[in-house]
């Protein structure tokens, strides 16, 4: 399955060369995009929030006694693509 985060990167990688031959005026709607995808490679992935949420989950239920197996949904969490 396609890595799309990686791919994200690499056309933004792309396209900063393109700009760096480019107009600044012209390419003004290029830097936005670049700013924009740069933002989102550094946030973190639906997974990896998804996998915070469930270890926060899990404390939280241990703290008060409520112990449950979480296991199950953690590892097809980890199955999933970003």
């Amino acid at each position: 399955m396609t890595d799309f985060r990686t791919l994200c990167a690499e056309l933004v990688n792309e396209l900063e060369d393109w700009i760096a031959f480019g107009d600044e005026v012209d390419c003004a709607d290029a830097h936005a995009v670049v700013d924009r995808a740069r933002a989102a490679l550094t946030s973190p992935s639906l997974k990896e929030q998804a996998l915070l949420q469930l270890d926060t989950l899990n404390a939280d239920l241990a703290m008060h006694g409520r112990g449950c197996d979480l296991s199950q949904i953690r590892r097809a969490l980890e199955q999933l693509n970003d």
